[in-house]
């Protein structure tokens, strides 16, 4: 009987988290180690993923509410099927923490570092799943470059670009890139020396975590290029934002007493908090996919 009870919670709890309109992955503090969790876009139904010893440090979802792909800070790359509950680990022959999976699920985007740590910088790199067909994308932008996020049409993607200028001061700037051997460019339309952490939404517009004001805010582009929009003024520290399936909503992490996952309006309104006070999460990133019917009924 007693088994019975726990195997039907658990299929409610399944159920109930792949039949809402987007699913939100994050990590939260559990004990030693950053794991990661997956709830609704209401906050609830929230349930860890993963236990292993080990760091969580980034997630990047499939084209399908299914599956994500998370890295460990000791450079694992692992694919989660949400299904199944099982997980597998891909390129296993390189050490990489900030994979962010193609829109098409076929390719996954990713940055390597060089061999020699001292003199060279990171190259952004696609490949398939299995690590066939790998070919530099961008690189060679005197500064090292990582953190790609693909556009909705999977052809596309904005990388950072992390260099020293000649008075020896950091400048972080947004560069675009193709999947098909394309010529990077810059993404002009700010002078934020410190940004990081983008977003590309599904019409094109982009969010990202910007220190202009010398805090960490959330920062809005309608499109890329055009002149960045103040989102948060919380003035302690958020980022890590990310776009609803419908672009209407953002969900970012922030400072508020404990670091925690947040929710508001794509103008920057009506902010809620998503994750319990008592609980460090974050690194929120939203579903791709907004209809979950067929999800929810294979969870059944």
């Amino acid at each position: 009987m007693g088994v019975r009870f726990i195997l039907l919670v658990y299929l409610i709890m399944s159920t109930s988290i792949c039949s809402a309109e987007g699913l939100i992955a994050h990590l939260r503090l559990m004990g030693d180690y950053w794991q990661l969790w997956v709830m609704n876009d209401k906050g609830k139904h929230a349930r860890q993923l993963t236990f292993s010893p080990v760091d969580k440090v980034n997630i990047s979802w499939g084209p399908t509410n299914d599956q994500l792909i998370y890295n460990t800070n000791n450079g694992e790359t692992w694919v989660y099927n949400l299904k199944t509950n099982k997980q597998k680990q891909i390129l296993k022959d390189i050490q990489i923490i900030d994979a962010s999976w193609s829109p098409d699920g076929e390719s996954v985007a990713y940055g390597i570092n060089p061999v020699d740590g001292i003199h060279g910088f990171t190259t952004l790199w696609l490949s398939d799943l299995n690590g066939e067909n790998r070919r530099q994308i961008a690189g060679n932008l005197s500064g090292d470059v990582s953190g790609a996020q693909w556009f909705n049409d999977g052809k596309k993607m904005v990388f950072l670009n992390c260099k020293l200028s000649s008075d020896f001061r950091v400048h972080h700037d947004f560069w675009q890139s193709t999947r098909d051997h394309g010529k990077a460019k810059e993404i002009v339309g700010d002078d934020q020396q410190f940004k990081f952490e983008q977003s590309i939404s599904h019409n094109g517009g982009m969010v990202y975590s910007s220190a202009e004001t010398g805090h960490y805010e959330i920062w809005k582009m309608s499109r890329a290029g055009s002149k960045p929009v103040q989102l948060t003024y919380f003035s302690t520290s958020a980022g890590n934002p990310a776009w609803s399936t419908d672009d209407s909503q953002i969900v970012f992490d922030a400072e508020q007493h404990t670091m925690g996952v947040f929710l508001m309006s794509s103008s920057g309104m009506n902010i809620k908090r998503l994750t319990p006070v008592n609980v460090l999460a974050m690194r929120p990133e939203w579903s791709k996919q907004s209809d979950t019917k067929n999800s929810a009924e294979r969870a059944q």
